[in-house]
C-alpha cells in the first residue's frame, strides 16, 4: 500500500472536522426535536430459561441534528475540499478501481467522520481509528464481527459462560428487550416478533466476509445442539462489524421450529464444553453452503437436526434412525440392517462406557419401529415412552 494514503486521509479527516465545526458555529446546520417511543422493561424475571417481564411505553423528545441540513450543507463542502480530491485519486490509483467507485467509498468514510464530529468525538484517537478501519476495508482484509444472538433451546444456571475464546453465552437482561425508536416507525414494513429468548449468544470473530461469519454462527448453533440434546435456534441476530464499508444490521427468524428439547448449562460443565467445541467445530461440515451435500456426515447431521424439531415422537424417532443409518450403514447393504446398525452403534458407544447389549437392543428395536412407521400403520403401540 502506498505510504502516503493514511497521511492524506488524516489531512482530510481534520479538514472535515473544521468544516463541520464552522457550519455549527455559523448555525447553518441545526438540531431539531424528534418524538420517540421507548419500551421500558420492569419486573424482569429469569427462571430456568423462562423470561417473564412487564413492559411500559413512554414518549420523549430528543434533539438530533437535522440530517437534511447535514447532507445539503456539509457533504458538498467536504467534496470540494482539495484533500478530498487528492484522497479520491489516490484510492483509485492504489486499488485500480474506477473514480466513481473510489468516490463512493471515500464518501462513506467522510460521512462517518461527520457523524463522529456531530456526536462530539473529534480527538485524534478517533480519527486514527477511523483511518485504520477504512484502510483495512480498502485492503479487503478480515474485519472484526461482533454478533449478538437471542436463542432458545437452552438456558443458563450462571450469569455467563465463555465457551471458547470469542464465544460466550449469558443470561438475558432487561436491556435486551428494551428499545427506543421514532414514532413514525410505529407502522413499519414488517413487525418484529415478540422475543421469547432463553439465552444470549455473543460471538466475536475476525472474518473476511459476511458469509463466513454466518457460517461460524451456524456451526456454533449446531455444536450447541450436539453437546446436549436441545432444539437450539436463533430468534434475533444483531450483526455489528468493525467496518466503515460493511454495514451492520438486524435479522429475525419468523418461522421458528418447535422447541421439543431444552437443556440447562452451568459453569460446572465448562471444561467439557470447551473440549467439545475445540474438537468439534473444525470437524463440522458447512450446512448453509451445501458443502458435502452428498456426504454421509452432512446427511446424518441434517437428519439429526430434523429429529430435534419434530413435535411428533414417531417422526423424531424416524429421523434419528435415518441419521444413524447415514453414519453406520453402507449404501450397498441390503440385509440384516437392524442387526448391523445396532451392532455398530453399540461398538462405537462402548468406548464411552455404554452397555453394548443395552445399546444394541435400543437401536435394533428403534429401527424396527421406524420400519413399521414407514411401511405399515401398526406401530402406534410401540411408541409408548418414546420422547
Amino acid at each position: 500500500m502506498e505510504k502516503g494514503l493514511p497521511v492524506m486521509l488524516l489531512k482530510l479527516a481534520r479538514d472535515i472536522v473544521s468544516v463541520v465545526k464552522d457550519q455549527i458555529s455559523s448555525k447553518r446546520i441545526q438540531k431539531i426535536k424528534r418524538l420517540l417511543i421507548r419500551q421500558k422493561i420492569t419486573d424482569f424475571k429469569y427462571v430456568e430459561g423462562l423470561v417473564r417481564w412487564s413492559a411500559s411505553t413512554e414518549f420523549l423528545e430528543k434533539e438530533e441534528w437535522n440530517l437534511t441540513d447535514v447532507f445539503r450543507v456539509i457533504r458538498p463542502k467536504v467534496k470540494n475540499l482539495p484533500s478530498y480530491t487528492e484522497a479520491c485519486k489516490s484510492i483509485s490509483s492504489i486499488y485500480a478501481i474506477k473514480d466513481i467507485e473510489a468516490e463512493s467509498r471515500l464518501e462513506r468514510f467522510s460521512d462517518y467522520i461527520v457523524e463522529k464530529v456531530l456526536n462530539g468525538e473529534v480527538g485524534d484517537e478517533t480519527l486514527v481509528d477511523a483511518i485504520t478501519t477504512f484502510v483495512n476495508d480498502l485492503e479487503n482484509n478480515p474485519i472484526i464481527w461482533n454478533i449478538s444472538v437471542e436463542i432458545i433451546g437452552l438456558w443458563l444456571k450462571d450469569e455467563e459462560i465463555e465457551i471458547i475464546k470469542g464465544v460466550k453465552l449469558r443470561k438475558p437482561i432487561p436491556n435486551d428487550l428494551e428499545f427506543e425508536r421514532p414514532v413514525e416507525s410505529l407502522v413499519p414494513m414488517f413487525v418484529e416478533p415478540i422475543s421469547t429468548l432463553s439465552a444470549v449468544l455473543e460471538i466475536t470473530q475476525r472474518e473476511k466476509s459476511r458469509e463466513n461469519i454466518r457460517l461460524r454462527l451456524d456451526k456454533v448453533l449446531l455444536a450447541l445442539r450436539l453437546f446436549k440434546i436441545g432444539s437450539v435456534q436463533a430468534l434475533k441476530i444483531k450483526w455489528m462489524p468493525k467496518s466503515i464499508l460493511e454495514s451492520g444490521y438486524v435479522s429475525w427468524t419468523y418461522r421458528l421450529q418447535p422447541v421439543v428439547y431444552k437443556y440447562p448449562l452451568s459453569s460446572e460443565e465448562l471444561e467439557k464444553i470447551k473440549t467439545f467445541f475445540n474438537k468439534m467445530l473444525p470437524l463440522l461440515p458447512t450446512i448453509r453452503g451445501r458443502t458435502g451435500a452428498g456426504d454421509h456426515l452432512f446427511i446424518s447431521i441434517q437428519r439429526y437436526n430434523d429429529s430435534l424439531f419434530q413435535p411428533d415422537p414417531s417422526e423424531r424417532l424416524a429421523y434419528a434412525i435415518m441419521g444413524l443409518e447415514s453414519l453406520f450403514l453402507k449404501s450397498r447393504e441390503r440385509e440384516e440392517l437392524a442387526h448391523r446398525l445396532g451392532q455398530r452403534v453399540a461398538k462405537c458407544l462402548s468406548v464411552f462406557d455404554h452397555e453394548p447389549l443395552e445399546v444394541y437392543n435400543i437401536v435394533k428395536n428403534s429401527y424396527d419401529i421406524r420400519s413399521c412407521l414407514l411401511y405399515t400403520s401398526d406401530a402406534a403401540d410401540e411408541l409408548d415412552g418414546v420422547d
